[in-house]
C-alpha cells in the first residue's frame, strides 16, 4: 500500500516538469494566436493551449480529489458512533483520528501542493509572462 511519501516521490518528477511547460506553452501559444496573421493558425494555438491546460488540469484535480476525500475520511472519523463499541475498535478509531490530522496532499520536491489553487496560479503566472512578451515586443 502506497503511503503519502510513496505517492509523493512517485509523481514529484512528473508534476513539477509538467508545470513549468504548461506554464510556457500557454504563454508562448496564446502570444502566437494574438500575434500571427493566419485564423487557421491562430485556431491552432488556441486549440493547442486549451489541450494543454486540460492535461494539466486533470492532473491538478486529481490531487485536490485525494485531499477531498481524506478531508472527508477524516469528518467520518469524527462523527463515528464509538461510545457502545468494543475497547480494540476504540483503540483503531483512536489511531486513525490522531493519523488524520497529518495533512494528506501530493506536494512534488516539497514546491507546491497539487491541486486546483496550483492550476489557476500556473495560469496566472502564464498570463503574466504574455503580458511580459507583448509588452517587451
Amino acid at each position: 500500500m502506497m503511503n503519502n511519501t510513496n505517492i509523493n516521490k512517485f509523481v514529484q518528477l512528473s508534476v513539477t516538469t509538467s508545470n513549468q511547460c504548461v506554464c510556457f506553452q500557454v504563454c508562448v501559444f496564446l502570444y502566437l494566436s494574438i500575434e500571427l496573421n493566419n485564423n487557421l493558425l491562430k485556431a491552432g494555438c488556441l486549440l493547442i493551449a486549451t489541450f494543454v491546460c486540460l492535461l494539466f488540469y486533470f492532473y491538478c484535480i486529481s490531487g485536490q480529489k485525494l485531499t477531498d476525500e481524506y478531508d472527508e475520511l477524516r469528518r467520518c472519523l469524527g462523527e463515528c458512533s464509538w461510545v457502545d463499541k468494543p475497547q480494540w475498535f476504540k483503540k483503531m478509531l483512536l489511531i486513525m483520528m490522531i493519523r488524520s490530522f497529518a495533512p494528506f496532499h501530493i506536494k512534488p520536491f516539497g514546491l507546491y501542493i497539487l491541486n486546483l489553487e496550483n492550476f489557476i496560479n500556473v495560469l496566472k503566472v502564464s498570463y503574466s509572462y504574455l503580458n511580459l512578451m507583448r509588452t517587451l515586443k
